[in-house]
């Protein structure tokens, strides 16, 4: 799965379309061969941020969830035996006549290039100890995940990947939820920031949080 989101970051993107393009953050999408969700990617330029403030704020449930809006829940339910993976629960909270969507992830991080690079992967699984419950639909996280990058020159900046692709379920009109997923990194990489503002502040104080 690490190799997949390697080789679709590679890919040439002159067969994709370009859905935003700011000074930093750069959005493509493009059908997927296996499933109706549009495999969504986005490439963002993180600052002044470190590649290790960026991957507290994303990792770190205490912090995803002061700053990730989508989430109402989202924490470390189990070890897995892979020593680089873990298993998550997300609780997403629907608008007002839309169901909340929840989703059993399991997530494995790896250091990359002298710890220069962080991969970040997600996709769903079936775990017997978290069932679907009545007042959510059970998402699927088809392939998803982040890779960060410190730059090994000056000025050291810190790059992003994102992609994206998961099928909400339920009656959602499919083209609705693909361009509404397509455009919600912007605001997604915006609120980033604030999490990482709170991260280096934590670090100044001493209160960085347990990551669980």
């Amino acid at each position: 799965r690490m190799e997949t989101l390697l080789s679709i970051e590679a890919e040439d993107k002159k067969s994709w379309e370009h859905i935003v393009n700011k000074k930093d953050i750069g959005i493509y999408k493009r059908k997927a061969a296996d499933c109706d969700m549009d495999l969504i990617i986005a490439f963002v330029d993180c600052h002044e941020f470190s590649r290790e403030v960026v991957v507290d704020a994303l990792s770190i449930p205490a912090y995803r969830l002061a700053w990730d809006t989508h989430f109402k829940k989202a924490n470390v339910v189990k070890d897995e035996p892979d020593i680089y993976a873990d298993l998550m629960y997300f609780y997403v909270k629907g608008p007002i006549g839309i169901k909340s969507r929840d989703f059993v992830q399991r997530r494995r991080v790896i250091e990359k290039d002298s710890n220069q690079t962080t991969m970040i992967h997600f996709e769903s699984v079936e775990d017997p100890d978290y069932p679907p419950i009545s007042e959510a639909i059970r998402g699927d996280t088809v392939n998803s995940g982040y890779i960060i990058r410190q730059d090994t020159q000056p000025p050291y900046r810190t790059r992003m990947t994102i992609l994206q692709q998961a099928d909400l379920k339920g009656k959602l009109p499919k083209a609705i939820v693909n361009y509404v997923m397509a455009r919600g990194p912007v605001e997604w990489v915006r609120n980033l920031w604030k999490g990482c503002n709170r991260v280096i502040k934590d670090r100044k104080t001493g209160k960085t949080p347990v990551p669980r």
